[in-house]
């Protein structure tokens, strides 16, 4: 019963958060970016042609054979439909995932509710463009962490098999799916075993281990044989990673802030209990290594690469959550981080587009407000300058100040919840040393 309320509870965010959305969200009029070829490739699918694109779209054929069989002649329709309902398969999985761990429903459920106001995440996204393979990619990046967790707390045969079709599901995907059966190979703690200088223990067997990640490439392989590839324009994945290898580092980091947030202060905070927990759990540190690996040089849309390792930092952030939970109660530390967060995830205004944009420059404005506003618009992409908000593109001024501002708030909420943390011990310690068998009177 405790389980479905929160799946029924987490749904209903989702179903709250997309209500919103689509008043607030004007969805682009023209097809952008990746959707291209993605809607090209459903297209020909529903024909009966084999998919055709550039690289390396080309080879994610699972969604768009799905959306080949929803909605043959609409593939932005199919598209949506997908991505919308693979968004509350992505709540559902993550109120699973947080409560295995022993995680508390309202922390879990705010958790959900972070997942679904990010502008770049799927409730919200594809109001503005719904062009996309992620949204299921995350819903079997779930689904996989969920396999090894419960492989980890008993192994049974059976978990490897699950753990080995979603791995294999998930290849068709999308191929950085690779990282959950790469994930899987550290369950076994060969990293700790090393560092001890002890042999590892073998609770997971060699066949195991290997099973997901051989079905994970094979699918892979086998998409590279099935598709025709548009070669006038991008020539393989490895030179589009090659390209991003030279992305700065003010970029990657604004990245990361903008997909979670200044609640990753609360992490910060907790640094020393992350690190021991990542610790004890390789496989999840593993995870998470790759994804930041990835959004480095996966591609231009560092946001949208960095979400990817949501699990774990929702993960880590529910537990700093309620390792803080009386300091985050506080009034000041409470209205100063949801006022941030709610500005970071934009839950005031939605994604403006490129193509309809009206610039006019902070020189050429007549008085103060509007001069104000121009340069609020430019920091925080209210309706205009869309290529800012993306930690990759735009200013990069802009993005420096940006980044700027991040940190100053992430260090003001870190200094007032670790000042709250200390006033609780300290009320804490008063009060024990005052109890009476403290002064030697006998109760």
């Amino acid at each position: 019963m405790k389980a479905i309320v929160d799946v029924l509870l987490a749904c209903a965010i989702v179903v709250v958060v997309t209500l919103v959305s689509e008043r607030l969200q004007t969805p682009t009029p023209v097809v952008v970016w990746d959707a291209g070829q993605y809607y090209a490739m459903a297209s020909r699918m529903a024909a009966g042609d084999r998919a055709y694109a550039e690289s390396p779209y080309v080879f994610r054929v699972g969604v768009p054979w799905l959306v080949s069989r929803i909605s043959p002649a609409d593939p932005k329709r199919g598209f949506f439909l997908v991505n919308l309902a693979s968004a509350f398969a992505i709540a559902v999985l993550l109120m699973i995932w947080l409560r295995t761990w022993g995680i508390a429903r309202g922390v879990a459920l705010t958790m959900i509710a972070l997942f679904a106001v990010a502008w770049h995440g799927p409730a919200r996204y594809i109001f503005y463009n719904p062009g996309y393979v992620d949204p299921f990619f995350i819903v079997l990046l779930l689904a996989g962490l969920l396999a090894i967790r419960w492989i980890v707390d008993r192994y049974a045969a059976g978990k490897v098999v699950l753990l080995t079709l979603v791995s294999g599901v998930g290849g068709l995907v999308r191929e950085t799916m690779v990282l959950v059966p790469l994930a899987f190979l550290f369950v076994n703690a060969p990293v700790r075993a090393i560092v001890a200088r002890r042999r590892a223990e073998w609770r997971v067997p060699a066949a195991a281990l290997a099973a997901p990640f051989a079905a994970c490439i094979a699918a892979i392989v086998w998409t590279h044989r099935i598709v025709a590839i548009d070669r006038m324009e991008r020539s393989s994945m490895v030179d589009a990673a090659w390209q991003w290898l030279h992305k700065s580092p003010d970029a990657f980091a604004m990245g990361w802030l903008a997909t979670f947030g200044p609640v990753l202060a609360v992490i910060a905070v907790d640094w020393r209990r992350a690190l021991a927990f990542l610790g004890e759990h390789e496989w999840l540190a593993a995870f998470l290594a790759g994804c930041a690996a990835l959004s480095f040089v996966g591609g231009s849309d560092t946001e949208r690469f960095a979400f990817w390792a949501l699990p774990a930092i929702y993960l880590l952030l529910s537990r700093a959550v309620e390792g803080h939970r009386v300091a985050l109660a506080s009034a000041p530390v409470a209205a100063t981080l949801a006022i941030a967060q709610a500005v970071s995830a934009r839950v005031f205004w939605g994604i403006p587009d490129p193509h309809g944009e009206t610039v006019v420059a902070l020189a050429g404005t007549l008085g103060w407000r509007a001069s104000t506003y121009g340069f609020l618009n430019r920091l925080f992409v209210i309706d205009s300058f869309h290529y800012n908000l993306w930690s990759s593109f735009g200013s990069r001024p802009f993005r420096l100040l940006r980044l700027a501002v991040y940190f100053g708030v992430m260090t003001g909420l870190a200094w007032l919840i670790v000042l709250q943390d200390r006033k609780v011990a300290l009320g804490t310690f008063w009060r024990a040393g005052h109890r009476p068998e403290h002064r030697g009177v006998v109760e």
